[in-house]
């Protein structure tokens, strides 16, 4: 309306001055008003003061003045000399040529702010539309029939910061040519020029740049014209240097004594999504604080801080636009073995160079010269496509015709296709539709790599948007993850909101209204959670105000009836369990809440909802878990991994899934007291206690085992750092995860001035402990190493992946993702090395974590650090036992009798005592073992229960001397005695309360000490151990693995594991030796190193030999195990021979083989 207003009042300052030199006679006439309403309008618009528009106005003030008074300019063209009349004739000729000028200037500045006004409408999509509509020329003409070079005017830039005025002198602007990440042309710039003042503050170039060699035929469809716009000065203020200063907006440059800073920048796609070649005025809206960046999104959107840049391309009066491709048939294919032998190898070292790898411009030569001979190979057309030496009309028949004949990529490989270096629309359509092959709910897995790889697009209606909206109609859940993750990002990233904001309204009517109105629930629900939650944290007195604001959140639920969480569409709500609720301690003090399952039958739902933190690198590195762990179980592992969900719900905010029945590391070790971190049991002892048979033990420890391996390799090639006992969790069931992520990608936290992660991954004592069952390593954590190996090397395989999806998260904003971390990350997977290679560095690194003491050492001084905030076990009745039991769940007790004590040696001298139970209705007795100290605490807490009865005392004064020895156990084995006869001489209030029975309650370890002490147990099982079979009279006895395969022109010989070795009156120190016989003069021996005291020993050493194929199958391979005695000859532990021309040496022999004697060459 005001712009409607402004308009009207120039045209009518227009009719004005029109009207006043129109009559026989006027006099002076101020042009005041008529720039005010010119002014105005610029204003309104932005403060755009166009070059045309200025050169109008000068124009037309000179037609004023000459207007005003004629007679100056009859004398300076004809003298004085003329008559009257002539000079009357003269006057009357020149007044009507100068009013003539006048009209014609006059329409020239009616024009002029016409063209302001559509160029600024057209920019920024307004409703506001002056006279007819853009009239398209009819007249259509290819873009390959241009042979003009490219040009582009640089007319002039608005709306100058006010504190540009002070900090420099000149500016320019530089232009760039780029197809995606490829530089086309070197960069041009336009001459330096200073602030002017018109109507408006700006900086007039208007200045034609030509790109010398660019000619308009030879541009790809989707070329980027960018711009950057640089401020100049000569002098740098007192101890400033130029470099430091532009380093917060870009790169600083030198001309001279002058310093370029880089103040914005922007790109502009020639042609539209269409193919139309753009042309005419452009209004380009600068991003601010950035240098140019081919990548930058060219979506118009004008940010309050935004300076305008007035562009003019060519006007060719008619329709140019960009043809279709011809259709090649087909692009010949041929066999790879055609080759010339000495071209194979050239060609076969680069296509066997691992694609994360950066390849040089002249591998890249190779790759495309010979692209018909690797059509078979999936995986390098990205970087053929990458080789491609042209995108311009020409070419692209050749390239379409390689994605038509190409063998199909696995979909997953299509990720590295929506990288930026891959603008081409057929190419993007292609990936587009190799991910739609991927099934809807695997899909949801890459929906964060996805909605970033919208910024790549070079349009907003882009394959990969119909994609992501088309999944969303097949799927209500897909839906919903893109709603929540779309809203993240678009609430942190104002850059691309525009396109965001297209993308949100056609998801809302592409859903559904019912959807969509569930959209609405859940934005409420975290509007009023968020509340809460600020409010909570604010508040002196947390627990008041924690009350008072969950009536709200409760009163919603409630009144919505049903509700989906945010986090996962499949979790249906109905109510909040207030008195459940709670926050934690932290510094950000997070709510915990609990929302009541619309299944009456089911659990509730636990949920952490934090503000203050940012919650972006939770969410990304528990997706590349998930994807990993996806890898893994396509490949037939299962890892037994555990994730949660989370979701940021907008800046520095969002929901966590809380995973029930679980504890962190911290309170597991500081059950032991504050140095529980330095001793090996309290894991096992914790695991034990929560799976009380034998059967829930052995399940416990192989999830803890498998998914212990899975967070070693996760958490190593994520780089995830600040590793401490209390962000490192334990379920009951077994299964180990780490939470906590905000420190990834190998940002270290540091503790003083070193490193506080100074191992590959967290792998300590206590966890070897469970997994060995026990301090010495056996057959059990060989096994762990393997998993740990295969795990890593099935990642290995899908570098490219993760190179990928890292790359497709540089631009999302989050902290630490940036190149450097998708090198770190290349860097962590081993580019180059071999399946055997990676093997061995991986379990030097499993042997490094667990030498190393400082993991401890850093867990022991988080739990100094966390003392204050320790707090009782809640709902345990004793501390050795996590749940309560009754006569009700195992049986009332008929009698118990004390039957005796028996020494043991782990973890240190001590005495158990041993209780028989016998319960009604159950003929065979059991039998459980208590320590004194679990006597005390039995007593203590009845005690407290029932403080009006007098219960016998223990005798729990310090022993002077040793305490463990029989004379001490005698003297407890009576005070028990009389506790037990007190106790079962009372009422059944007491004798049988859920105190006692839970003190009786057997448990794992009373099995496994049942099993030492030799007694009849109900459901008593043997533990599995295993043992060699392979022992004879030699005294020989063991196996060793190993993995043999000829690569790269050797013989391969994977020395993995030994196990079972006979064992003297100490462990053995083996170490393996190979010879390839025959060999007389041994000059074929190698050898590993040394494993120190272990009958089961880990190696993961390759051993290699360069002997020629041919002759490989001629000999055979003598593995000999030895005992390293330093002070003594080597003992021979035994040998194994392998006939090599038995095994298909092209693949990886792996298997474990039985040692036997040495035999004597004949």
């Amino acid at each position: 309306n005001a712009l409607t207003v402004y308009i009207d009042t120039f045209y009518h300052e227009v009719d004005v001055l029109l009207e006043h030199f129109t009559q026989s006679s006027y006099g002076a006439f101020s042009m005041k008003n008529l720039l005010k309403s010119v002014k105005a309008i610029c204003y309104n618009l932005a403060k755009v003061e166009t070059v045309e528009i200025t050169k109008t106005l000068e124009k037309l003030q000179r037609n004023v003045s000459e207007l005003a008074s004629p007679s100056s300019k009859i004398q300076g063209m004809y003298g004085k000399s003329q008559d009257r009349e002539t000079q009357d004739a003269i006057n009357v000729a020149l007044r009507c040529s100068l009013v003539d000028d006048l009209k014609e200037t006059v329409d020239q500045l009616v024009e002029a702010v016409k063209r302001l006004v559509k160029m600024y409408c057209q920019t920024f999509l307004t409703d506001f539309f002056l006279g007819s509509s853009v009239v398209i020329p009819h007249d259509h003409l290819e873009v390959v029939q241009l042979q003009e070079y490219l040009i582009v005017c640089l007319s002039s830039a608005h709306r100058i910061p006010a504190a540009w005025t002070n900090q420099f002198e000149d500016y320019k602007i530089v232009c760039s040519l780029y197809h995606g990440t490829k530089r086309l042309a070197p960069d041009i710039s336009t001459s330096l020029k200073a602030l002017s003042r018109g109507l408006c503050e700006r900086i007039c170039w208007d200045e034609w740049l030509q790109f010398d060699k660019v000619h308009l035929c030879t541009l790809p469809r989707e070329t980027r014209l960018c711009l950057m716009l640089c401020g100049t000065r000569s002098t740098i203020g007192a101890g400033e240097k130029a470099t430091d200063k532009a380093s917060d907006k870009g790169e600083a440059s030198s001309e001279g004594k002058k310093v370029t800073y880089p103040l914005g920048a922007a790109a502009i796609q020639l042609f539209n999504e269409k193919g139309y070649l753009n042309q005419g005025a452009q209004l380009v809206p600068l991003m601010m604080g950035v240098s140019s960046d081919p990548i930058m999104p060219s979506c118009k959107t004008l940010l309050p801080d935004s300076v305008l840049v007035q562009v003019n391309l060519p006007d060719f009066e008619r329709t140019i636009f960009f043809p279709e491709p011809l259709n090649a048939a087909t692009s010949p294919t041929r066999s790879f073995d055609l080759l010339a032998p000495q071209l194979r190898t050239m060609v076969t070292n680069v296509m066997e160079k691992e694609s994360c790898l950066s390849f040089s411009a002249e591998e890249l030569e190779i790759l495309w010269t010979y692209r018909h001979y690797m059509t078979a190979h999936p995986s390098l057309l990205p970087r053929i496509l990458q080789a491609a030496i042209s995108w311009d009309w020409a070419s692209l028949s050749e390239i379409y015709a390689l994605l038509r004949v190409w063998k199909p990529l696995r979909p997953i490989q299509a990720f590295e296709l929506l990288l930026p270096q891959f603008p081409d629309l057929r190419v993007r359509q292609f990936a587009a539709d190799s991910l739609n092959k991927i099934p809807t709910d695997d899909l949801i897995d890459f929906l964060p790599q996805m909605i970033q790889g919208l910024k790549f697009e070079s349009y907003h209606n882009s394959p990969l948007a119909k994609l992501l909206l088309e999944q969303s109609c097949k799927s209500p859940r897909f839906a919903h993850q893109f709603f929540w993750l779309l809203k993240g990002a678009a609430s942190q990233d104002a850059t691309y909101k525009r396109r965001y904001e297209l993308m949100f309204v056609a998801l809302a009517s592409v859903a559904g209204d019912a959807l969509y109105q569930e959209f609405k629930k859940q934005e409420e629900l975290v509007k009023i959670m968020t509340s809460v939650a600020e409010k909570v944290k604010e508040a002196k007195d947390k627990d008041v105000t924690l009350k008072q604001e969950l009536v709200s959140l409760h009163q919603m639920v409630e009144r919505k009836g049903r509700l989906l969480l945010p986090y996962n569409p499949s979790v249906e709500v109905v109510g909040l369990d207030m008195k459940s609720c709670s926050y934690f301690t932290s510094n950000a003090f997070p709510l915990k809440l609990v929302f009541k399952n619309s299944n009456p039958r089911a659990d509730s739902h636990y949920v952490i909802y934090k503000v203050g933190d940012d919650l972006r690198q939770d969410m990304l590195t528990l997706q590349m878990i998930r994807i990993m762990d996806n890898l893994w179980l396509q490949q037939g592992l299962d890892l037994k991994m555990i994730t949660f969900a989370c979701l940021a719900t907008g800046p520095k905010k969002g929901v966590i899934e809380l995973i029930t029945e679980s504890e962190t590391l911290r309170k597991i070790q500081v059950s032991c007291g504050v140095t529980g971190s330095f001793k090996d049991r309290p894991i096992k002892e914790w695991l034990q206690k929560h799976n009380p048979t034998e059967l829930e033990y052995k399940k416990a420890v192989e999830n803890f085992t498998y998914s212990c391996a899975g967070y070693c390799v996760a958490t190593y090639v994520l780089g995830v750092c600040d590793r401490h006992n209390d962000n490192i969790m334990l379920k009951q069931s077994g299964h180990m995860f780490h939470i906590d992520f905000s420190k990834f990608l190998g940002d270290s936290q540091m503790f003083g001035s070193f490193k506080r992660d100074r191992v590959p991954f967290v792998l300590t004592s206590d966890m070897a402990y469970v997994i060995n069952d026990g301090a010495r390593p056996g057959h059990k954590f060989q096994h762990f190493i393997d998993l740990c190996c295969q795990a890593f090397n099935i990642l290995r395989k899908h570098a490219d992946l993760f190179r990928s999806l890292f790359i497709l998260m540089i631009r999302s904003g989050i902290p630490g993702v940036t190149e450097h971390a998708v090198q770190y990350v290349q860097t962590t997977l081993l580019p180059g090395c071999s399946e055997a290679e990676a093997t061995a560095t991986f379990t030097r690194m499993i042997e490094e974590s667990m030498k190393s003491v400082f993991t401890q050492f850093n867990f022991f001084i988080h739990n100094l650090a966390q003392l204050k905030f320790s707090s009782h076990s809640e709902g345990a009745l004793l501390s050795f036992v996590p749940k309560a039991y009754s006569a009700a769940s195992d049986g009332k007790i008929s009698s118990v009798e004390l039957f005796g004590y028996q020494k043991r040696y782990t973890p240190e001298k001590h005495y158990i005592f041993i209780l028989k139970i016998e319960r009604e209705n159950q003929k065979v007795p059991t039998y459980i073992f208590r320590h004194f100290s679990e006597f005390v605490e039995l007593r203590d807490k009845l005690n407290y229960i029932f403080p009006l009865l007098s219960w016998p005392n223990f005798s729990t004064r310090v022993v002077i001397g040793r305490s463990n020895i029989k004379s001490v156990a005698e003297s407890r084995k009576t005070e028990i005695a009389n506790f037990l006869r007190f106790l079962w001489g009372k009422t059944a209030e007491i004798s049988q309360c859920e105190l006692v029975y839970t003190f009786f309650h057997p448990l794992l370890r009373d099995e496994q000490e049942a099993e030492k002490a030799k007694l009849n147990m109900t459901k008593l099982r043997e533990p599995l151990i295993h043992r060699s079979t392979n022992v004879g009279n030699s005294g020989i006895q063991g196996e060793i693995k190993l993995s043999i395969q000829f690569k790269k022109n050797a013989l391969q010989v994977m020395v993995m594991h030994v196990r079972g070795l006979a064992e003297g009156s100490q462990l053995p120190s083996p170490y393996v030796k190979t010879y390839l016989l025959p060999d007389p003069d041994k000059q074929t021996k190698l050898k590993t190193k040394t494993v120190k005291n272990t009958s089961h020993p880990t190696f993961n050493e390759l051993l290699q030999y360069e002997v020629p194929r041919q002759e490989i199958v001629y000999r055979l391979l003598q593995v000999s195990v030895w005992d390293r005695d330093m002070l003594k000859e080597n003992n021979f532990l035994g040998a194994v021979y392998i006939k090599l021309r038995d095994l298909d040496l092209d693949k990886d022999n792996v298997g474990w083989h039985r040692l036997g004697r040495i035999q004597m060459p004949n």
